[in-house]
This record gives structure tokens, C-alpha cells and sequence, in this order.
């Protein structure tokens, strides 16, 4: 080693130097980290082992047979298998909220990457973190952590480069293929990854190669459903749901019905018919009183009908969707009349049969038989506090809203963000924002669990837009990405080059390489 070479390494930082200039750097998000821990720490602690709700009952069942049933897909049930190698739930909502803390990270790593300053990146995170709808939904067991960590990995793996290369599209599209199998609606995720590939041109092939990543587990799944139940879909109970979101309206006068169809129809008039989830859950509901004809299960005989009513009410069925969609943004969470959403609330001692429909006995019962742990119970001081707490710290309606304009806002060039370079990175965050409880609405019901997984984006999508219209708030690394230095030149061409060698001649002539 020569004089140079020795002199160089005495005097470059050691390990724990650079460690304590990256904690002096990302200080801000290491606070919001620590206390978004503290906060899970006093959920896990305030309602032992894990919360229930009925969907939980059945998600242990699946997990200990692993066989496809007509109400949930594989995926969660999946994740719960792996997780009894451990045997106590405890270990359930634990995983979960690591996954949520996790999930934080990426984001904050995305927005770090696409320029921002770190505090400002840190602030991103904050609805994920801190949102009091969410963490309580973290603490039961439901799918909801498992499927917001899989769609927004999907979202900052395709994000991370500016043109994606192919692997990207093919992880992406796993995930989002991945996300269907623990909740159908994750599919909808597919339409703003695609979005971004096509606007940053990365290829025909590459867009292709993301398609089939979601399509072949979501095809090959719904193959196994229907060797076993004679049925090709991921969920026999879609039927069901969109039943309840279109009996609400259902008019069949002037109607020609198949005579099996004709139960399905609602004696009352629209203002005095029972809310949503009676039609869905209600044994007494037609849905649930419905059986097969001449071949046909229920749930194909409930689609028929659904999408019978929407063609002959089209614009009925869009005012529901928008009603329901709409009402995310008033102030509060005012509760759909007649409805009840318990697990979205903290409770004041464990949740009983008023809540969840499943008595403390018979959680009990089902986390002994199905899991293990202890028997449930809650903290009498740690839940009253996070009562409380839900009371101040979510994110309101109108708060939501507003982050939702301010990313229009940018995406049609408010201030400097007309020259940013980052709408496209924008237009993803927003279709991420908007449509995975649009669907959620539009094939079911309201409910202010099926937000949550928008508010991952929605923090990510305010500070990036507040970037794009005042540079100030960018990082040295937003010019650094973008600039066509050599070596950004040189990285665009190759995939160019690439890129033409992969589509010629079928695709000959397609824009590449971005």
C-alpha cells in the first residue's frame, strides 16, 4: 500500500462515524419511527393475543388446511401457515405491524431516491405511521397489513428507476398478482404501474412481461379453485358483495329475468330497503337464500344479476359508487346508517359479541384450537388511552381531500412542476391513491377499512407534489437523477439498444428506451 493509500484510509470514517452522519441525516424519520414503535408496542399490549372479527375465523380455518374456499383467497392464509411455526397469535399482529413499519421504510427510501429532502420524506410517512385506523387494523387478524406491504412494494419497485427495466415489471407484477390473492381488489393496482411503464416507454415487451406476472398467478389460482369447487375464480362470494352493492337500487320492472333470477330482486322501494351489508351478510338476505339451478352455483346466478341491473342502470349503479366514495372526505368518520364498522374502532376492554359478532368465550375457543396464546383480554388503562387517542390522531376527511388536490394540483403543472420531471412518478401516486377504494366501492361496500391502503400513497403523493411545485423543497439528488449527465446518457441508450433488440421486428417502430 503505498504513503497516499495509507494517509486515505486513516483518514476516512470509520463504521461508527458514517453510522452517526446517517442518523444525524435521517434523524426526523428515525424519531417518527421510534414512536410509530412505541404505539404498536401499546396495541399488542392493550388487547391480548390478537383482535378478531368473523373474516379471522375463517382465516385460521384456511391456514390449517390451506384448501380454497368461496370467501377468501389463499394469500393471507398463506402468510398465517408460516407464522404458526410460533405457537401463539401474538405472534400474528406482531408480524403485522413490523410489515406496516417496514412498509414506512420503502416509502421513505422512494421518496429519498426521487429527490426530496429526507425531512420532507419523513412527513410522507406520517398518515401510514400514525393513522389510528390503521394501526388498530394491524392488531386484528385480517389481511390488510399483508396487502398494503404487497402493493406498495409493487408500487416503489416500479418506481424506483425512471424506465424500469424488465425484472422490475416482472417483481411488480408478482406482487400485484400476489396482493389479488389476499384481496381481489389489490388487481386494480396493475392499471397505475402499467400507466407509469407506458409513459416512461420502457417497451412493449416490458409492459407485456408485467401483465403476465399479475395474470398467471391470479389464472393458476382460479384453476386450482375450480378443480376443487368446480368454479373458475379466485372467490365464489364475488357475486354475493356485488349483490349488496347493487340491491340498494335494483329495479326490475320492465326487466326480462330468467325465473331462478327473479328471488334476487327487492320487494321494498329503494329508500326503505335494508343498508348494504344486510343483502351481504344477513342469512335472510336473497344472497344468502339462493341455490343453484341447472348447473349454475349461486354466485354465477348472483353475477348474472348484477350485471344485468348495472346495464339497465348504469347511472344509478355510478351515483352509489360516487356516494360512497364521496363521503371518505367529510369531516370525522360518520358511520353509513344502520351499519357498524367495530374493528375499524378501538374498544373499551376486549371486543365481545356487540363488536364482532364473536363472544370473548368464542374467541377464546377459536385462538385455542386454531392458534394458541393466551386467552383474550384487554388493558384497562392502554385501551381507554388509545380510545382516545383515535378520537385525535387519523387522517381526517377533508385532509385527505385536500392532499388529492394538491397532487392534481402538480400533475397539471402548478408553480415549477410543469419542468420537474416527476409527473409521471405523480400520476402513479395518485391512481394509487384514488383507485384501490374506488373499486373496493365499486364491487362491494363502504367501509373506512377499505382506505386505509390509499392512505400509503397519499402522504408519499402531498410531499412529492410539494416538491414539484417549489424546488426549494428538492433534494441535490432530484437534479442528479434527472440531469443527462454522461452517465445517464450512456444508461438510457443501452436501454434503448436493448430494448430494440428485444421488440425488433415484431414491435419495430415502438418508442423505447425513454
Amino acid at each position: 500500500m503505498t504513503g497516499a493509500a495509507r494517509h486515505a484510509a486513516r483518514s476516512s470514517p470509520g463504521p461508527l462515524a458514517r453510522g452517526l452522519a446517517q442518523a444525524r441525516r435521517h434523524w426526523v424519520m428515525l424519531v417518527l419511527l421510534g414512536l410509530a414503535a412505541l404505539l404498536r408496542v401499546i396495541v399488542v399490549l392493550a388487547y391480548r393475543p390478537a383482535l378478531l372479527f368473523p373474516d379471522s375465523v375463517d382465516y385460521l380455518d384456511r391456514a390449517k388446511d390451506l384448501t380454497p374456499s368461496s370467501w377468501h383467497p389463499l394469500g393471507y392464509p398463506l402468510l398465517l401457515r408460516v407464522l404458526h411455526v410460533i405457537p401463539d397469535l401474538t405472534v400474528v399482529p406482531v408480524v403485522q405491524h413490523l410489515l406496516v413499519l417496514a412498509t414506512a421504510v420503502l416509502l421513505y427510501a422512494l421518496l429519498l431516491r426521487l429527490g426530496l429532502r429526507p425531512w420532507l420524506a419523513a412527513l410522507g410517512t406520517l398518515p401510514v405511521l400514525f393513522d389510528a385506523f390503521q394501526v388498530i387494523i394491524e392488531q386484528y387478524v385480517l389481511s390488510e397489513a399483508w396487502f398494503e406491504f404487497l402493493i406498495t412494494a409493487a408500487v416503489v419497485v416500479v418506481l424506483w428507476r425512471r424506465v424500469p427495466r424488465w425484472w422490475h415489471c416482472v417483481v411488480a407484477g408478482l406482487l400485484v398478482g400476489a396482493a389479488a390473492l389476499v384481496r381481489f381488489d389489490g388487481i386494480i393496482m396493475i392499471v397505475p404501474i402499467l400507466v407509469y411503464v407506458l409513459i416512461r416507454r420502457a417497451g412493449l415487451l416490458r409492459a407485456g412481461a408485467l401483465v403476465l406476472a399479475v395474470v398467471l398467478p391470479v389464472v393458476a389460482y382460479a384453476g386450482w379453485y375450480d378443480s376443487v369447487n368446480g368454479q373458475f375464480t379466485v372467490s365464489g362470494l364475488s357475486g354475493v358483495f356485488l349483490y349488496g352493492r347493487v340491491a340498494n337500487f335494483a329495479e326490475c320492472r320492465g326487466l326480462t329475468l330468467p325465473r331462478y333470477e327473479r328471488p334476487l330482486c327487492p320487494r321494498q322501494p329503494p329508500v326503505d330497503r335494508p343498508p348494504t351489508n344486510w343483502f351481504v351478510s344477513n342469512l335472510s338476505s336473497p344472497a344468502r337464500t339462493l341455490t343453484s339451478h341447472a348447473g349454475r352455483s349461486p354466485n354465477s346466478i348472483l353475477n348474472g344479476f348484477d350485471l344485468t341491473i348495472i346495464e339497465h342502470q348504469p347511472l344509478d349503479y355510478a351515483n352509489h359508487v360516487l356516494d360512497d366514495y364521496f363521503r371518505q372526505f367529510l369531516p370525522g368518520h360518520p358511520e353509513p346508517k344502520g351499519e357498524s364498522e367495530a374493528e375499524s374502532y378501538f374498544a373499551v376492554g376486549y371486543p365481545g359479541a356487540a363488536v364482532t359478532d364473536l363472544t370473548k368465550a368464542e374467541a377464546a375457543g377459536v385462538i385455542a384450537a386454531d392458534f394458541g396464546g393466551p386467552r383474550p383480554s384487554a388493558n384497562a388503562g392502554l385501551d381507554r388511552f388509545l380510545r382516545r387517542y383515535q378520537q385525535v390522531v387519523y387522517t381526517p376527511g377533508p385532509l385527505f381531500g385536500a392532499l388529492l388536490l394538491l397532487g392534481m394540483a402538480a400533475l397539471a403543472g402548478a408553480g415549477r412542476a410543469r419542468t420537474s420531471r416527476r409527473r409521471a412518478e405523480c400520476l402513479t401516486l395518485l391512481l394509487s391513491s384514488i383507485l384501490p377504494f374506488l373499486f373496493a366501492v365499486g364491487t362491494s361496500q363502504f367501509g373506512y377499512r377499505y382506505q386505509l391502503p390509499c392512505l400509503f400513497f397519499v402522504g408519499p403523493l402531498a410531499v412529492l407534489s410539494l416538491a414539484m411545485i417549489w424546488p426549494r423543497l428538492r433534494s441535490d439528488r432530484w437534479e442528479g437523477r434527472d440531469k443527462s449527465g454522461p452517465a445517464h446518457v450512456a444508461e438510457e441508450r443501452a436501454a434503448a439498444t436493448t430494448e430494440v433488440a428485444e421488440a425488433a421486428p415484431a414491435t419495430a417502430g415502438a418508442a423505447v428506451g425513454g
